[in-house]
């Protein structure tokens, strides 16, 4: 083409077009190193973050291991860890749960309610609370030691449980429980794993464990069975949510408008266990179709094995008068632990404010109705556990194991030097208890493949309870899997996210006004 017959519009265009290609192209470099960098600067802030979280973890841990000599590893479970540590200053023994909250928001939450709960109470029969930690991504809980394992562990081990060893655990509790419900706060999970023993010796004392299910209420204030309140108190009901151990549940919590006196309920179905061998609504009796109706219906018309068991019979009138007392389908008309702390049942078998052992009942008449072996609930009890062990493929679990794993022997991470992080393992089963209720005699419908893995789900990471079990599935737990009962999520349970570092060691000051029944 002649230069000179060239068009000049037909030369703009051509550079313009050029122009435009050059921008466009640096424009598209821009978008792709910008794109790049952004996820570059990104993965820096979470290298950043991350790095941020292990050193403050590391500081938190030092400060632990400072404060206490850490043993060995006596339990672990799907969220903790617990170790047998002992302070260093007073050279005193207590239970350190270590709790992974990394990425679970809603467990960071349950813990923080838990700790919350467990610092406003002090009472001789609940587990007590020495001091926690947190950091980013643990919390530490220093807890009263027990040693003795749990209820149900010491009863399926005792060679001469009767009424009076009963009544003289089931005081004990009710004193716990009078103390709780006194300070506004509803336990909602009273079964016989979340009741723990002091120690293996004639002198233990029971205490309450658990507190993940409880809650605090604006209830009326009452503190003895005289109180004018006390009808007021039977009869508030702002509590919905429907959470607890199916079984184990009021009627009313199943309607969705309950009070502390829920727990009343459950202690009654603890009692009837203790002193019949098997709990009243076996969930192992359940049909296979549809036993979630079964057991609502049992439960709002309290029907449950009477006089055609034999060990019904061989229980004295004032015991019987006693579980009727507490399975009473009305709150309002429910024994409050009040009044059952003052029942016959009970009233003589009280010798101390501290519910301390009774003087050997051998020395009584053996025919005595009321005071012999209950030996007829003790082979009831066998029989069960025997049934279960063989249902699910396993020998029966050795008296005093409560058919929970051994705890693993302690490795060279268990042992915390001075000056060191705790080492990362697995998580949680709280020390001294069993993780899985002692199962008992009875039958059981043939049940889905994956009953199990979901009853083990259900143990090991329940949704209430930050310092739940791990370990073998319970009945009642194989329970709550099968009759699909939403348990309190903890998304219910929300309290303030905590700082970064925080030592919830400030002194506990008790709600209300103590109290030692």
């Amino acid at each position: 083409m002649d230069p000179s017959t060239t068009n000049p519009l037909t030369i703009a265009g051509l550079t313009a077009t050029a122009v435009l290609s050059l921008l466009l192209a640096a424009l598209l470099a821009s978008l792709r190193w910008g794109g790049t960098y952004s996820a570059l600067r990104l993965a820096s802030e979470a290298a950043f973050l991350e790095e941020h979280d292990r050193r403050i973890d590391a500081v938190v841990a030092h400060d632990v291991a400072r404060r206490y000599k850490l043993g060995r590893r006596v339990g672990s479970g799907a969220t903790s860890d617990v170790f047998r540590v002992t302070e260093r200053v007073t050279g005193e023994a207590f239970a350190l749960k270590r709790i992974g909250v990394r990425g679970e928001p809603s467990l960071l939450r349950a813990v923080e309610h838990e700790v919350a709960l467990l610092r406003r109470v002090r009472h001789r029969h609940v587990v007590g609370l020495h001091e926690s930690f947190a950091s980013p991504t643990r919390v530490w809980a220093v807890l009263e030691m027990v040693s003795g394992g749990d209820l149900s562990s010491h009863v399926s081990r005792a060679k001469g449980w009767t009424e009076g060893e009963a009544g003289r655990c089931l005081h004990q509790v009710l004193s716990g429980l009078a103390y709780l419900h006194a300070n506004g706060i509803a336990h909602r999970d009273i079964k016989l794993p979340n009741l723990l023993l002091s120690s293996r010796s004639a002198e233990f004392v029971v205490k309450i464990t658990d507190l993940g299910a409880a809650t605090a209420a604006k209830t009326p204030y009452v503190d003895s069975a005289a109180s004018p309140e006390l009808r007021a108190f039977k009869a508030w009901s702002q509590l919905t949510e429907q959470i607890g151990t199916p079984c184990n549940m009021a009627p009313e919590v199943w309607s969705r408008a309950y009070g502390p006196m829920c727990d009343l309920w459950a202690l009654g179905c603890v009692s009837y266990e203790l002193l019949l061998g098997e709990p009243p609504f076996d969930p192992y009796k359940l049909p296979a179709n549809d036993p979630e109706t079964h057991l609502r219906r049992n439960v709002r018309t309290a029907t449950y094995p009477t006089t055609q068991l034999q060990a019904w019979n061989e229980l004295s009138d004032a015991a019987v008068r006693f579980l009727q007392a507490l399975l009473c389908t009305q709150p309002r008309r429910r024994a409050s632990a009040w009044e059952a702390l003052a029942h016959p049942f009970l009233h003589s078998r009280l010798r101390t404010a501290d519910s301390g052992p009774l003087p050997a009942e051998g020395k009584q008449p053996p025919d005595a109705r009321g005071s012999s072996p209950l030996a007829l609930a003790q082979q009831a009890r066998r029989r069960r556990t025997d049934a279960i062990a063989k249902e699910h493929g396993g020998a029966a679990a050795e008296p005093g194991d409560g058919g929970a794993a051994r705890p693993p022997p302690p490795t060279a991470d268990d042992e915390l030097a001075e000056g060191s992080a705790v080492s990362t393992v697995g998580q949680l089963k709280p020390f001294g208890a069993a993780a899985a209720e002692a199962p008992e005699e009875g039958r059981r419908q043939q049940r889905p493949p994956s009953l199990e893995a979901a009853a083990a789900r259900h143990t090991s990471s329940s949704s209430a309870s930050s310092f739940g079990r791990g370990g073998s599935p319970s009945p009642h737990a194989l329970a709550a899997a099968q009759l699909s009962t939403r348990q309190g999520s903890s998304s219910a349970l929300v309290s303030p996210a905590p700082p970064l570092v925080r030592a919830l060691s400030a002194p506990r000051t008790p709600c209300r006004r103590e109290q030692a029944i």
